[in-house]
């Protein structure tokens, strides 16, 4: 009886029935719109952080990522990319040699982070030889000291390219080093913090700067299997027990 009078009484007053039905499907539809934008965003910014940055899973000396000290090297790197060849988890992986320092023009000078990497490598992982919107990546081998840096970094210090940059950083046993570079390429990836900092430069050229040649203070990895991250990393930290194995969550838990 009572559900015969209300389904009256909702046609009793077509227009505010469908006034009333309109407006709970309208808002419905814009919760679904707006959680699934919200998703998309979200994933999308972790995505990016994974390729530019962080990588799925990050190797480092215990104590390095806490100091940033050049000191603490990776003993076993060439052991480590030798295990990561095996697993088919892993879609790829390089190393870094990682320091801080000053970036000097004759229009002003800024601190970076310094990044010597392994040119095929380091595009494997994150794709930073597609980034370039000028000039070139790490391709000749003649060139004395390349270095590619963020077309933002290149504005601010009114740079171009093949311009001459000086950087100066500590060397292994605590001398301070200086050393000309030549701009090669710009690239962007669409965060300003990371590109207001970083610069990449051939880990052979850091190496021979820094006063050894097998430096290496990061090995990162990116997998095809992402079901497969807690897995690679036990297999990691088990082989190597005196280093540190972080997974991006980890690295950036603010990114999840």
């Amino acid at each position: 009886m009572l559900t015969k009078i209300a389904w009256r009484n909702v046609w009793r007053n077509k227009l505010r029935s469908f006034t009333v039905m309109g407006a709970v499907v309208v808002g419905v539809w814009a919760l679904i719109f707006l959680l699934s934008f919200n998703s998309g965003f979200i994933n999308a910014y972790v995505e990016s952080a994974i390729e530019n940055e962080l990588s799925h899973l990050q190797v480092h000396h215990p104590d390095f990522r806490d100091e940033q000290e050049i000191t603490y090297r990776l003993d076993k790197a060439l052991e480590m990319q030798a295990t990561l060849a095996a697993p088919k988890a892993v879609k790829a992986h390089t190393t870094r040699s990682i320091s801080n320092g000053m970036l000097a023009t004759a229009k002003g000078s800024r601190g970076v982070q310094i990044r010597g990497i392994a040119p095929s490598d380091e595009a494997e992982v994150t794709k930073l030889d597609q980034k370039l919107v000028d000039g070139k990546y790490f391709t000749d081998s003649k060139k004395s000291n390349p270095i590619l840096i963020s077309q933002r970094l290149a504005n601010k210090l009114k740079l171009k390219l093949k311009s001459k940059v000086v950087l100066t950083f500590q060397q292994l046993d605590g001398t301070l080093t200086s050393a000309a570079f030549k701009v090669i390429g710009l690239y962007e990836t669409g965060n300003a913090v990371f590109e207001d900092q970083m610069v990449f430069v051939e880990q052979g050229d850091l190496n021979r700067l820094l006063g050894a040649s097998n430096t290496v203070h990061e090995v990162a990895v990116k997998l095809n299997d992402i079901e497969q991250l807690d897995t690679i990393k036990r297999q990691l930290a088990a082989q190597f027990p005196t280093t540190s194995v972080e997974t991006y969550r980890e690295l950036s838990p603010d990114d999840n």
